[in-house]
């Protein structure tokens, strides 16, 4: 077990700017994290040929505890009425992290207010815009709504304060770690491909370099055409043209802890599918 708490962080970027991207062939992908105590950590899984390779590999057998899910809904209520919901149900998972809910709590479905979950959800305050969600079957000692007072982030942008009103963030601390369920914006400079530009890479790659690490890499360093977003244009998730745009990313000491990062591409309801993160802590 990592001698420090560790943290999990679920991510989603913004795709609005990826949808004109992927009427040209290209589709955007999507992120969730798992980290120490101190940075983020990012995830992301196929499911039609990984989930073979896992059973190949042993990896998503028994070697785990604690499931946590990290799914962009792109709008909590379409994504009820295509039976999205029904995935959480079913899944057995511990902590669910929702991206893009857009919508106010008070108009959230009950039927997403799971009974055995506690349940989180911050809102943005322009309607129908951004905001997130946490539902957890073990009570988090404490949860934080939006990032203006960790200062770990500071580092990375100087512009939280804007964000806090966007509802894109949320923390919980557990009792052996930290989980980030975050939704991300685009740099106003993405313009041509977003979720692929120059800034974000960047941006990306400044996180690693602190210490964390992308789990789904870290298990599939030579995966290919493994999505987590499919544009809904030009029929491009049965062509699987997509972009990997979730991540579970995390610190280096809870990789011994963590079993498998799973995309699950077979998954519907919105234009991303969930990503999973399969830990043993």
């Amino acid at each position: 077990m990592p001698k420090r708490k560790a943290s999990v962080t679920a991510v989603g970027k913004a795709k609005k700017q990826a949808k004109k991207a992927a009427d040209s062939s290209k589709a955007k992908g999507g992120k969730s994290s798992a980290v120490d105590k101190e940075p983020t950590v990012e995830i992301k899984h196929d499911q039609s040929s990984v989930e073979k390779e896992n059973q190949s590999h042993g990896k998503s057998s028994s070697n785990w505890n604690t499931k946590i899910t990290s799914w962009n809904v792109n709008g909590i209520k379409a994504w009820f009425k295509k039976n999205g919901h029904s995935y959480l149900t079913d899944s057995n998972i511990d902590i669910i992290c929702l991206q893009e809910t857009k919508c106010a709590e008070s108009e959230i479905p009950n039927e997403i207010k799971l009974d055995g979950y506690h349940t989180y959800f911050y809102s943005a305050e322009q309607k129908g815009y951004s905001s997130t969600g946490l539902l957890s079957k073990v009570k988090p000692l404490k949860v934080t709504f939006g990032i203006t007072n960790i200062i770990l982030h500071i580092k990375f942008r100087t512009d939280i304060e804007k964000h806090d009103k966007e509802g894109r963030v949320i923390t919980a601390e557990y009792d052996k770690f930290f989980l980030v369920g975050a939704y991300l914006a685009n740099p106003k400079t993405n313009t041509k491909t977003a979720g692929f530009t120059k800034e974000e890479r960047e941006g990306f790659g400044k996180l690693l370099d602190c210490g964390f690490i992308d789990t789904f890499r870290h298990f599939y360093p030579n995966k290919t055409s493994a999505y987590s977003f499919w544009s809904y244009m030009s029929n491009a998730r049965s062509k699987n043209i997509g972009w990997r745009l979730d991540y579970f990313v995390t610190s280096k000491n809870l990789i011994p802890n963590v079993a498998d990062s799973i995309i699950r591409s077979e998954i519907e309801g919105s234009d991303h599918c969930p990503i999973e993160l399969l830990l043993q802590i």
